[in-house]
């Protein structure tokens, strides 16, 4: 752990200020497993919501985070040490899947925000489907996370103490479905098998469970 210590310092500050201005509610951490690869995937409201959800995982979450983030040299200094994985955005980047693929298959944890960004509105906002193709080539187990209320950590006050919700949902092992759909060779049907992996990725997210 302590070879990781920018990360952890950064979390453990995050997990710290939260506790200090806001009421956070965690359930779910019983879902989170202690060993093997693991692809974590969660909504994304707010700048913070990386280190929120690595506050409950006792292992570092190699998060994949937009290319922008790296532009500085302060910025991409604080990346690297905080274990995240650039991506360039609206674009396919075999970088970003390789490097995940090989940290998934060393056993790590890669965390992924489906929607590609933070979303500042409550629409609906389409899923990547870079977080499929990973699923499909690691069969990595997904741990869909459920984030509410962390934009309020823009706006701390002491006297108004607002509620943060972290919810850590039941592991979801898309192995099966995905060796069912090893032997298609037509790629339409490769196409309906990633779009059914992301509608499932979104359902667990989103789920009351």
């Amino acid at each position: 752990m302590f070879h990781n210590a920018w990360y952890w310092c950064a979390v453990w500050a995050c997990r710290a200020y939260a506790r200090l201005f806001f009421k956070l509610e965690i359930k779910g951490t019983e879902n989170i497993p202690q060993s093997g690869s693991l692809l974590i995937t969660a909504n994304h409201i707010s700048y913070l919501d990386p280190f929120l959800v690595a506050g409950n995982v006792s292992r570092c979450i190699h998060f994949i985070a937009m290319e922008e983030l790296f532009a500085s040299r302060l910025t991409a200094f604080l990346m690297r040490r905080w274990k995240t994985i650039p991506v360039k955005r609206n674009s396919p980047d075999k970088r970003t899947i390789t490097q995940a693929l090989s940290l998934l298959g060393e056993g790590n944890i890669v965390g992924v925000f489906p929607e590609g960004g933070i979303v500042k509105t409550d629409t609906d906002t389409a899923y990547q489907t870079g977080v499929a193709m990973l699923a499909m080539k690691s069969q990595s187990p997904i741990l869909p996370v459920y984030i509410e209320g962390s934009r309020a950590m823009y706006r701390p006050n002491p006297f108004t103490r607002k509620i943060i919700r972290i919810a850590y949902k039941p592991v979801c092992n898309i192995s099966e479905l995905i060796r069912n759909g090893d032997g298609v060779s037509n790629l339409m049907d490769k196409k309906t098998l990633r779009n059914r992996i992301i509608e499932l990725i979104e359902e667990h997210i989103t789920s009351n469970a």
